[in-house]
């Protein structure tokens, strides 16, 4: 059985001993859940992943993946993975350079993230912010401030509230996009531009910084946590693989916090797929 260790106060645990070698039980997979909504973040290390490996991990810990639009896609046979990289030719050039929450710009969010590196490179950090505790960090006038305001995606018109709640823990968050084309708007509609820039400067302050080795996987619950990628020079290449749970499709859906998850579906057979080799 693997063992849990805490990253740092607030978020983030280290899952050490799990072996992707073999399918996991159901009760590892609930231990995985549990330990996700309680810590907003997973960090597995030491085993690089071939891409049909990682799309089953994601669809059993998630109940579902999503698929690349076809700009986006990079490896043809592995539409589910979301390839960043830090050259043009190898991938989705330098991808989320800004704060934020992946799938803001749904209607119904993206719930569940995962950021595997395959090839790292000196410089690539990303950051991860606890996002309850960065509400919780308020001062109470910005808490009530904040609580009228809402952000809107410019590439979908959708908007959503800066102040929430975590759909299973109930714990109040600050739910951040800080896409340069993203507005945050007040209650009468008027743009504030200046709670981006305080907001960024906020989750700066209290963020994990994660030095990716090769291997590193991080599972990210994105209603616990944002994150925010730093520039990778080209001068080494730089690779990493992304697979995210659509929220139609999340576990948690519809489960309470007292409420066991639902059960385990059957991954689809991806992980027998031919792609890239392991690197």
């Amino acid at each position: 059985m693997f063992k849990l260790s805490p990253i740092r106060k607030g978020i983030g645990v280290e899952v050490v001993g799990f072996d992707f070698g073999e399918a996991p039980s159901r009760e590892s997979v609930q231990a995985l859940r549990e330990a996700l909504l309680a810590r907003g973040l997973l960090l597995f290390r030491g085993r690089t992943l071939e891409p049909g490996l990682q799309i089953a991990f994601t669809f059993v810990l998630g109940g579902g993946v999503h698929r690349c639009s076809a700009p986006t896609r990079v490896i043809p046979q592995f539409p589910e993975i979301f390839r960043v990289s830090n050259r043009v030719d190898q991938g989705n050039l330098n991808n989320g350079l800004y704060w934020h929450s992946d799938g803001a710009y749904l209607e119904t969010p993206t719930a569940v993230t995962l950021h595997h590196i395959i090839r790292p490179t000196a410089d690539g950090d990303t950051l991860y912010a606890d996002l309850a505790g960065a509400y919780d960090r308020l001062h109470p006038r910005d808490r009530a401030g904040f609580a009228k305001m809402k952000t809107i995606s410019q590439v979908s018109s959708v908007a959503h509230p800066l102040v929430r709640q975590h759909p299973v823990t109930g714990r109040t968050i600050l739910y951040v996009n800080l896409e340069p084309s993203a507005r945050i708007v007040d209650e009468a509609g008027k743009q504030q531009p200046q709670v981006a820039a305080f907001l960024r400067e906020h989750l700066n302050r209290g963020c994990y910084r994660h030095k990716w080795h090769r291997g590193d996987l991080i599972v990210v619950d994105n209603f616990a946590a944002a994150h925010c990628a730093t520039r990778a020079t080209p001068d080494a290449l730089r690779v990493l693989h992304r697979t995210t749970v659509p929220g139609q499709r999340v576990w948690w859906r519809g489960v309470s916090q007292s409420s066991p998850p639902e059960e385990i579906a059957e991954p689809p057979a991806t992980a027998s797929r031919r792609g890239p080799s392991r690197s």
